[in-house]
Order: C-alpha cells, then sequence, then structure tokens
C-alpha cells in the first residue's frame, strides 16, 4: 500500500502460493498430510548434510515447532486446506511500483519450492530485481547462505 516504505525486499525459496495449488503440489500436500500428522518432527527434520546443523539448538527447535504445529491433526488439517485455498485463490501482487532493492534466493535444488517460481516473483518485481540462485542448495537455501542474505539486507559491505 505504500511501496516508498519498503526499504529492501528479500525473498527465499517463497512459494508463489498459485503455483502450488496449480503445479497439484498443494494437493500433494494434502495427501501427505496423514503422513505429516503421525509424524511432525520428521516432517521438520533436515538431512544429515544440511547447513543448519551447524546452528546450535535449531533441529530440535524446528522438531519442537513440529510438534507444537501438529498437536491437534484436526485442526492442522484444516489449516493447511485452508491455506491452500488461500493460495489457489491469489495471484502474485504487481510490485513493480516498489522502488527499494528486491534479491530472490533460490537453491536449484530445491524440490518443494522450483526454480519457476522465482522467475515468477522476478517478473512480479520487475527489472530490478537481483537473483541469486544457488547449484548446491535446496529449500534450506536461507540457511546455507543467511550470511549472503544479511549482507544485501545491510546493504552490502
Amino acid at each position: 500500500r505504500v511501496p516508498e516504505r519498503v526499504a529492501s525486499l528479500h525473498l527465499a525459496a517463497a512459494s508463489t502460493g498459485g503455483e502450488l495449488v496449480r503445479s497439484g503440489a498443494g494437493a500433494a500436500l494434502l495427501a501427505e498430510l496423514e503422513t505429516i500428522v503421525a509424524d511432525p518432527e520428521g516432517f521438520w527434520e533436515y538431512p544429515a548434510e544440511s547447513p543448519v546443523r551447524l546452528i546450535p539448538g535449531f533441529v530440535a527447535a524446528a522438531r519442537q515447532e513440529g510438534r507444537r504445529a501438529l498437536d491437534d491433526p484436526g485442526r492442522a488439517r484444516r489449516a493447511l486446506a485452508h491455506e491452500l485455498a488461500l493460495l489457489g485463490s491469489e495471484e502474485l501482487p504487481d510490485l513493480r511500483s516498489v522502488p527499494a532493492p528486491a534479491f530472490l534466493y533460490w537453491g536449484a535444488l530445491d524440490e518443494l519450492v522450483a526454480l519457476e517460481q522465482a522467475r515468477a516473483w522476478q517478473a512480479a518485481l520487475g527489472p530490478q530485481v537481483t537473483v541469486r540462485v544457488y547449484p548446491e542448495a535446496g529449500h534450506d537455501v536461507q540457511y546455507l547462505h543467511w550470511e549472503e542474505i544479511l549482507d544485501d539486507i545491510a546493504g552490502g559491505r
């Protein structure tokens, strides 16, 4: 609503929402929900080689969040279905009027939020966006490259 107040915009592996639903990934996620509800800690698990394992307490906190988020399986199912319905009903806003610098951070190996979604964000943001694609990163790109992201937020060195 007030694009002149935005200092900078940073998106790391951000779903476009509607694309998640149109691609069928949303339906697959709902179908997978029974498995997620049965093992919420496992859903928040990270691969053994993930750099988040180097952050003290991160994995334990993620597991705890999994337990908390899915403590009521019925509510979790309803909430996820509601969120997917909202995502499917909206297109990305046209953000080209935002004069602030914008940055996209993507892992080329991300199986949850594909690189095509970064391209959709790029189109919504206009030509002044910086796109950083990391060939070795997956959906945890923001943890693998957090120092660079923080440097971008600070406006460079």
